[in-house]
């Protein structure tokens, strides 16, 4: 039983992770990685050796091995990549990943998984709430995200698809709070999301959150969810159809709906030469180098799955697809209704995965990982509607004073 000073303490710490990588630019640059692998092992580590019950139930132990594996895999990979250096830093950036997720299982174990869940919504209603304040503050037009909503992550479609994974998260929980103060808190979140979402004139992001929130609905509808493998299946045939369009379909018809991507997976599917081990981590901007058919720089595919199994072959897609899909097994079960929004966020960050490169982009992630954390330890124990123990959903408020600190920088320009 986790006392009264832990479920705040757990809530802080995962809130001030989104928000302070956020601010460095969300963790895109690899002088961030390190710090952050330190800080969500040091977490994972310590809280492990206080916590009773520490041996990870088997979903909690694939999920971290899973993520170990595709690390590794990236690791390896350096001995066949065209440019070792990039596969070597692809794999320090999936060791935060591997240090994130299992940190969230820990705490998330020590603390409840709604504790978790209530410092991703602090977390990132923070990073929302700063970049509202300051993109109203400014006059500038960036020469490339023109007069969209981009910070403090620097690239739009990421505060975009992090503001549809905070909504889908408070509205799960504002369905079953009866706090009036954290009714309170929760639709003050969901305004800051709304605003934000709005601000970036993201279609990914929109997309990806019309269909977490579809998830959701289906969460809620179905208490012995028996029709959500369908969905999942309907989700993946949907991702998968819109992957390949570009193949069928003249890439400069679908340009206005895909913008550059239209152009960008094509010449991904066309380069798959290794389909068992694939061409290397970070291979992708040497062949777009090489190919590109029009003048734009890009160094990712903009999608996790297709990128996957250009650069990691069907070893690193299986890897990837097997150990992201252990959060989509847990919510099966019995993790109660409360986990709806966190199955719709999680769902939502899989789809934006897939057509965007949220995998390079750790603010964004961490809070994808966090959602599925919490889904596969509700599964662990019984997971009550409502208990006094439960963190009080007004610790938002609390968690959103913390004050904005850092250096912000754009992102590289051309891989939009």
């Amino acid at each position: 039983m986790a006392s009264a000073l832990l479920r705040p303490a757990v809530l802080l710490y995962t809130a001030g992770a989104v928000f302070v990588l956020s601010l460095a630019d969300g963790g895109f640059f690899s002088w961030t990685w390190p710090w952050a692998i330190v800080a969500f092992g040091a977490a994972a580590v310590g809280l492990s050796l206080l916590v009773a019950g520490a041996v990870p139930a088997p979903l909690e132990l694939a999920f971290a091995v899973g993520l170990a594996a595709v690390a590794g895999w990236q690791a390896l990979s350096a001995e066949w990549a065209p440019d070792p250096g990039r596969a070597l830093e692809d794999a320090l950036r999936g060791t935060v990943y591997v240090a994130a997720g299992a940190a969230f299982l820990v705490l998330a174990r020590a603390a409840g998984p709604r504790a978790v869940l209530v410092g991703l919504i602090a977390g990132g209603t923070a990073t929302l709430a700063y970049g509202l304040a300051a993109h109203a503050r400014s006059a500038t037009v960036d020469p490339f995200e023109g007069t969209l909503l981009y910070q403090p992550l620097g690239y739009a479609n990421a505060v975009g698809i992090l503001a549809a994974m905070v909504l889908l998260l408070a509205l799960g929980l504002l369905l079953h709070e009866r706090a009036r103060t954290a009714q309170a808190a929760l639709a003050f979140v969901v305004c800051v999301s709304i605003a934000a979402l709005v601000s970036t004139q993201s279609r990914g992001a929109w997309l990806a959150g019309t269909v977490g929130l579809a998830t959701t609905a289906m969460f809620l509808g179905f208490r012995r969810r028996r029709w959500l493998p369908l969905w999942f299946g309907l989700v993946a045939v949907f991702v998968v159809g819109l992957l390949v369009s570009p193949l069928v379909v003249e890439p400069a018809r679908l340009h206005a709906t895909l913008s550059d991507r239209a152009y960008y997976w094509p010449v991904a599917w066309q380069a798959l030469e290794s389909p068992l081990r694939g061409l290397g981590s970070g291979a992708f901007a040497q062949v777009w180098a090489l190919e590109r058919p029009v003048p734009v720089d890009a160094i990712d595919a903009h999608s996790l799955f297709l990128e996957m199994l250009l650069e990691l072959g069907a070893v690193g897609l299986v890897l990837v697809v097997a150990t992201l899909a252990v959060p989509l097994a847990a919510a099966l079960r019995d993790a109660g209704r409360w986990a709806a929004g966190a199955t719709g966020a999680y769902v939502a960050f899989l789809v934006h995965a897939a057509v965007d490169w949220d995998w390079e982009m750790p603010a964004v992630t961490i809070a994808g990982l966090g959602c599925g954390a919490a889904l596969v330890v509700a599964t662990r124990r019984p997971a009550p509607e409502a208990s006094a123990e439960e963190p009080a959903l007004s610790q938002v408020l609390v968690a959103l004073h913390v004050e904005p600190h850092g250096e912000e920088r754009q992102l590289r320009a051309g891989d939009q």
